[in-house]
């Protein structure tokens, strides 16, 4: 089931896998147009975590699916990315 969502990025960090060291990001979301529910995203399209920033609100096309350990969600697409709402020094 795709649905498009408003989110906050609280966290990026990359990582590697384990069995063929292909990179992705752990992404940590926070919904803003709801209950505040946060999640945790596995990212491995480059295209997608290279946009991404701590405390960035997002717009995106999100995937929930099944999976063998329960319900999956999914980033399928960034469709708008606003600048942090912290500033670097």
């Amino acid at each position: 089931m795709l649905f498009k969502k408003q989110a906050m990025v609280t966290k990026v960090e990359m990582k590697e896998m384990q069995k063929d060291h292909t990179p992705y990001a752990a992404v940590k979301i926070v919904s803003l147009d709801g209950d505040g529910s946060n999640f945790d995203l596995s990212i491995r399209d480059k295209t997608i975590y290279e946009l991404l920033q701590p405390f960035q609100i997002i717009e995106a096309l999100f995937d929930l699916s099944n999976s063998q350990y329960g319900m999956r969600l999914g980033m399928k697409q960034l469709l708008n990315a606003g600048d942090s709402i912290i500033q670097p020094k």
